[in-house]
């Protein structure tokens, strides 16, 4: 089990401005994601492919111009990875993945 209060109460995580806009361009992803596959996209779609094609909106916020297409999709991957640790916990996916991606951001693709 995971402990909702882990993931919400860390010093950067909650109030940090980063983090609201990277959950909401997270959320806008995943919203045409979803889209994206009910109206007959790809039935191999990948959520870290299809959205690294925000590549220079996630580049702006994460405030790293050598983010490249790979590492961000790898990193998104394993974002996605956390779905059900954040509904046990609770919480949106979006929240948790932003987290990360933030607290993350200068070694995205290695370290996550």
């Amino acid at each position: 089990m995971y402990n909702k209060q882990y993931f919400i109460s860390s010093s950067s995580v909650r109030n940090d401005d980063l983090h609201i806009k990277l959950q909401a361009l997270l959320e806008e992803t995943d919203n045409a994601f979803r889209q994206y596959v009910r109206s007959g996209g790809s039935m191999g779609a990948d959520y870290g492919e299809f959205a690294a094609q925000s590549l220079t909106s996630f580049r702006r916020m994460l405030r790293n111009p050598h983010l490249t297409r790979e590492d961000l999709a790898m990193a998104l991957r394993k974002c996605c990875r956390l779905r059900t640790a954040a509904e046990e916990a609770g919480i949106p996916w979006t929240s948790l993945a932003a987290a990360c991606l933030a607290g993350q951001s200068n070694f995205l693709g290695t370290v996550l």
